[in-house]
């Protein structure tokens, strides 16, 4: 779905997707019969609503009820849009109740042969790379350095690419982009040369040696990072699927040539556009652009082929450092069979998901808390131990770094962070790209008590 709907979309499709659950969409079959109820595919049915004139802002209130936070101002392509992402959102994932406490995490881990990890952007801000909606962070800069884009993500959009792909070469340049996460959380560092954004420029974080530790004791049956950064193989992961691309490779956007990154080093750093040799042999006219996935673009084909091929052998989901709100990657912890355990580690809880343990504050804190209580031989190291961890209800645990915002919608000024301490990398927002504002208020924060560690 387009990323300028995702605010609106989110509450929405939250909505509908319950209602939705209880409910087939059905139609009238045969003049004069009972009517019956038969399941049809969500994109015919808006195109025949479409067809007979229906009003979408009718259907979508008739659907999630008349008090659902729709803007009077949105256009009708848009409403039937946000019709489509209600029809196509499964409904909720019932929470696994023998599965709690952090002790039963570890005891998972120990346990599980196939565990899939779902990685973002929340892994890599301790490696130095900012976050994306930082004051600091990439639209920002976008805003202020290049006024002339219609929209900051617009930098990053496929066909602004394609009718000019200078602006996009001219801000790696310039700017020294570092190109991490999907590209909800992209990120920019302060300037630096140009050269820091190609690979090799970080080192994996602890979170990532702990996905490689995984590997190494034979557990992990595959990781899928939402980051195009590459520090997975720095951390000696090859197990991975990169669901956006990653910034390792460029290819061609006509004849679909690949190269290496380094190919196009030269061109960026005389802020020329990178030309495809082979279509310059040929007579004719290529753009060498780095194969991450842009606004407008699918994923690569790998990603659905491997999900395919590996939802059937999960026998642990570990979430770690996103906020799972760019389809389809989003919707993997919910093709799973719910008998699967899923575990959150993240900055703050997800509201539109339902884990069985949130594990919330700074990854490579939890991470680190996780291989002390493993044992010998899962050693990383990281700051912050031992964690004292305080737990909300029953299955979240708060560890140092937590948003408390997310918890407690009524709180409008930013949370206390649990557990003092400071941020990995000694900056005061780190994590993910969630929207804090677009949270609702949790209803179990009515019993707590502190684990210690």
């Amino acid at each position: 779905m387009d990323p300028h709907l995702s605010s609106v979309a989110g509450p929405v499709a939250e909505e509908g997707s319950q209602l939705l659950a209880e409910e087939t969409v059905s139609h009238q079959s045969g003049e004069g019969s009972e009517s019956s109820t038969s399941e049809i595919d969500p994109y015919d049915w808006v195109r025949q609503q479409i067809e007979v004139g229906a009003r979408p802002r009718e259907v979508l209130l008739s659907l999630v009820g008349e008090d659902c936070p729709l803007p009077p101002d949105l256009e009708e392509v848009v409403l039937w849009r946000l019709l489509l992402q209600v029809l196509t959102t499964p409904p909720p994932r019932m929470r696994l109740s023998h599965i709690s406490s952090v002790q039963q995490v570890v005891d998972l881990i120990q346990t599980s042969s196939h565990i899939l990890v779902l990685s973002g952007a929340g892994i890599s801000v301790s490696c130095g790379i900012p976050d994306f909606r930082s004051p600091e962070g990439v639209y920002a800069r976008l805003s202020q350095e290049f006024p002339e884009l219609p929209d900051p993500q617009a930098m990053f959009d496929i066909q602004y690419f394609r009718d000019d792909p200078r602006p996009f070469f001219r801000f790696a340049k310039v700017s020294g982009v570092v190109l991490c996460g999907t590209l909800q959380t992209l990120s920019i560092s302060a300037p630096h040369p140009c050269q820091d954004i190609f690979p090799g420029k970080f080192s994996p974080s602890p979170s990532h040696r702990f996905i490689g530790a995984l590997e190494q004791k034979g557990k992990l049956l595959r990781n899928y990072t939402q980051n195009i950064d590459t520090l997975e193989k720095a951390a000696g992961i090859s197990k991975v699927v990169y669901c956006h691309g990653s910034f390792a490779t460029a290819s061609c956007c006509e004849c679909n040539w690949k190269t290496d990154i380094h190919t196009i080093e030269e061109d960026v750093f005389s802020q020329r556009v990178p030309e495809c040799p082979r279509c310059t042999e040929k007579g004719s006219s290529g753009v060498l652009k780095p194969d991450i996935v842009f606004f407008g673009q699918s994923l690569p084909a790998t990603f659905h082929q491997q999900l395919e091929e590996d939802k059937g052998k999960v026998d642990l989901l570990l979430v770690m450092g996103s906020s799972l709100k760019v389809r389809p990657v989003s919707l993997v912890p919910i093709v799973l069979d719910g008998c699967i355990p899923q575990v959150l580690i993240n900055r703050e809880p997800l509201s539109h998901m339902t884990f069985d343990v949130e594990l919330i504050g700074y990854s490579d804190v939890i991470v680190a808390e996780l291989c002390r209580r493993l044992g010998q031989g899962w050693e990383i190291e990281a700051k912050g131990l031992p964690a004292e961890i305080h737990t909300v209800g029953n299955h979240t645990h708060l560890f140092p770094g937590a948003i408390m915002e997310a918890l407690d919608r009524g709180n409008s000024s930013p949370g206390p962070e649990v557990g003092g301490g400071t941020s990995p990398d000694s900056r005061e927002e780190v994590g993910c790209d969630c929207e804090l504002e677009s949270r609702p208020k949790r209803a179990r924060l009515d019993s707590s008590h502190t684990e210690n560690s």
